[in-house]
């Protein structure tokens, strides 16, 4: 479990997408946050100086590129030891595969709401790919960024999943 200073955002990096603007919040050594909420804190600094920005960037523009892979960039994200495991869970699923929360929760030993609490607390937007966790009746389910589920349908389009 990384150390507390591991999650203090010293960084923001803002990058336009065809979703609306992605903000970055970095920590002197990894990626905390990556979110489509409407503003970073402002108590701290935007600039671009951060040395993971040009990896997230050609990441991001890769993805709305489709060409998908996983991502490379250190990730230190604020969680929970049972969310830290949920996530990278779902993070070994790759773009156009999608999972339910009950499919997920069984691998996990758990049940499918901690997996969908895990889910909505998810710091790191498309790098943690949240959106590829569906309800277990298969419809879309929930989702935490951008505007909600338009955007984790969008999402999962893009990346050619099969939805029901």
């Amino acid at each position: 479990m990384p150390e507390k200073a591991e999650h203090t955002v010293s960084c923001i990096s803002i990058f336009a997408t065809p979703l609306g603007n992605l903000w970055a919040g970095f920590s002197d050594r990894a990626l905390v946050t990556l979110s489509f909420k409407p503003s970073p804190p402002s108590s701290v600094s935007t600039k671009s100086s951060h040395p993971l920005e040009q990896p997230l960037r050609l990441w991001l523009e890769d993805y709305f590129f489709k060409r998908f892979h996983p991502p490379t960039l250190p990730l230190a994200p604020c969680g929970t030891p049972f969310q830290h495991r949920v996530w990278s869970e779902v993070a070994k699923i790759n773009a156009g595969n999608h999972q339910t929360y009950g499919q997920l929760a069984t691998q996990l030993g758990t049940a499918p709401r901690a997996v969908g609490q895990a889910m909505a607390a998810n710091p790191v937007l498309l790098l943690i790919p949240c959106h590829r966790i569906i309800a277990t009746n298969h419809k879309i389910g929930g989702y935490s960024g951008g505007e909600g589920t338009n955007t984790k349908r969008w999402l999962l389009h893009w990346e050619g999943a099969e939805l029901p």
